[in-house]
Order: C-alpha cells, then structure tokens, then sequence
C-alpha cells in the first residue's frame, strides 16, 4: 500500500495518457490512501486478529519514542532544504503512525489538487505524449506533497519492516510460552495420573488381601467351628448379619 501510494501520486502529477485515460490514476491514488486508512484503523482497533496497537507495549519504540527508522546517520545528515515541505529530522523521527498520517495527507492534498476536468478533453484523451526530464521535474519532484511522500518512503518502510520483526519476535515468545506452558500441564496430567493409579492399585491389593483373608477364613476354619456361632454361620450361609 505504501509504495502503491507513492507510485499513484506520482501518475496523478504526471498524467501520463500513454498509462492512464484521464481520471484513472486518481481512482486508483483514492482507492489507495482509503485502503490505508482502513489499515490504520483496523491495527488501532485490534481487526485484524491482533490486539489494539495501543496494548502492544513492545512497539512503542516504535510507535511512541521518536527515533530513526533506518542508520541515525542518515536522519542526523537531513538537511534543512526539506523544512519547506515538513521534511525534516524531527519529523521522519516521529512515532510511525503519525508518520504514516503526514504520508497519506500530502496523497491526499495531491488528489484534491487534480484538476481532473482539465484533463477530460480530447487531445488530452486522444495524444499521447512523452515527458522529458524538464516536464517530469516540473510535475512532480518541485511538487511539495510529491517530495515530502518520495523523501519519507524510505524511512516509512523502514519503520514497516521492524514492525513485522518485532511482530514475529513477540509471536515466537508467545508460541513459547504456550509451548512450556503444555508441557507443564502435560507433566503435572501425568504425575496426576501416575498418582491416580498408584492409590488405584493400592487400593485393589487392599481389597484383594481383604478378600484372601476371608476366603482363608471361610475354608481353612473348620464346618463344626462355624456351627458353633450361630451369626457367624448364618453370615455364611446369607451374606449377612441381620436377624430375620
């Protein structure tokens, strides 16, 4: 979107009728800059399946201190000639967002300034015409909005490109952590289980050993001994103890 921008901006100073029928690049500058806008939006407002930009603390030596996007030589040898159109070394050190806002303003200003119905005639429809280097100055690179979105490209992908990096940084921590945090659970699951069966089978053999012991009652005793307690006969004989 960003270079999208800068290449529609600088079609629609041109107006090159070989490329576009008149009126074209301004579509495609306005479809651009509201493509961008809707970016913009959906990243503050957390649309896109990450959360609001304002929570991630981790871009805000991006987004909030103002620093340089690429070498700080190269924002420290900026010179004062870019001040007439806002280009200067405080501003390419501005957070990226407001950056990114001065970018799109001075598209806009560039497509509100197109005389479109102008443009619409028939030699300008019907001739085609090849800009020399004089034309293409005088179109484009004396043209304050055009020079300030071509000087800010650079440092606006720049600032893009250590988004993603930090982006993809904090996704990796992220995946870690959840990472360890399944083998905690899949340890303690384990240990659980393992505890779980272990009080099971205590418990069995003590059923079991249970068992044996009344089962050695019941045939080591002898039958006349058990005639001789009448309950406990009757235990054997009914499983139980109760009086009918």
């Amino acid at each position: 979107m960003i270079l999208d921008l800068r290449t529609f901006s600088f079609e629609t100073l041109l107006q090159d009728s070989i490329s576009y029928p008149p009126g074209v690049s301004e579509a495609y500058l306005n479809r651009e800059i509201n493509n961008l806008v809707n970016m913009q939006n959906d990243l503050t407002q957390g649309n896109l399946g990450l959360e609001p930009v304002s929570s991630m603390r981790y871009m805000d030596f991006l987004l909030n201190k103002q620093s340089c996007r690429l070498n700080e030589s190269i924002c420290d040898i900026i010179d004062n000639k870019g001040s007439t159109y806002g280009f200067t070394s405080t501003t390419v050190k501005l957070g990226l967002d407001e950056l990114i806002d001065e970018y799109i303003d001075n598209a806009k200003s560039i497509l509100e300034k197109s005389k479109l119905r102008d443009q619409k005639t028939e030699m300008r429809t019907y001739t085609n015409k090849i800009f020399g280097k004089e034309e293409l100055n005088e179109k484009c690179f004396n043209n304050t909005n055009f020079l300030f979105i071509d000087n800010s490209f650079p440092h606006i992908i720049g600032g893009l490109d250590k988004f993603g990096s930090a982006l993809y940084e904090q996704l990796y921590k992220s995946i870690r952590s959840l990472t360890l945090y399944l083998i905690i659970i899949i340890i303690i699951s384990l240990f659980v289980l393992t505890l779980t069966f272990f009080v099971t089978y205590r418990t069995i053999l003590s059923i079991l050993h249970s068992l044996n012991e009344l089962v050695n009652i019941i045939f080591i005793i002898p039958t006349s001994a058990f005639n001789m307690v009448p309950p406990l006969k009757k235990f054997i004989e009914t499983s139980s103890f109760e009086e009918d």
